[in-house]
């Protein structure tokens, strides 16, 4: 009996303090995306116009599929794709390391 109440109240812990860091925009994961698509929308947008033309976005993913075909052969296959995204993810942890810390007790 004891074991279940404190499992319930783990579990209860748990989703309570999930429920309250989603309701924190700041701590919203979706804070993290958005940026995310800003930065992508402005890598894209190269004429800062606030809108993207057919003629960037082919432009942007052209590049991108050369980064992606390391061989050169005009075709992407699976190992390259592999290696692409870990190089992404990898570049992306970097900025996010490089970020300055900050204090728990700094955060609004």
């Amino acid at each position: 009996m004891n074991k279940a109440i404190g499992s319930f109240a783990a579990v209860a812990c748990f989703v309570f303090g999930t429920t309250f860091a989603y309701a924190d925009n700041d701590a919203h994961p979706g804070k993290t995306h958005q940026k995310w698509m800003k930065e992508m929308f402005a890598a894209m947008d190269t004429n800062a116009d606030g809108m993207i033309s057919t003629e960037e976005f082919n432009d942007f993913h052209a590049k991108k599929f050369k980064e992606f075909d390391t061989n050169g052969d005009g075709k992407i296959s699976f190992e390259e794709m592999k290696a692409g995204h870990k190089k992404m993810h990898a570049a992306k942890h970097k900025k996010m390391d490089d970020m300055k810390p900050v204090k728990v007790d700094d955060v609004k």
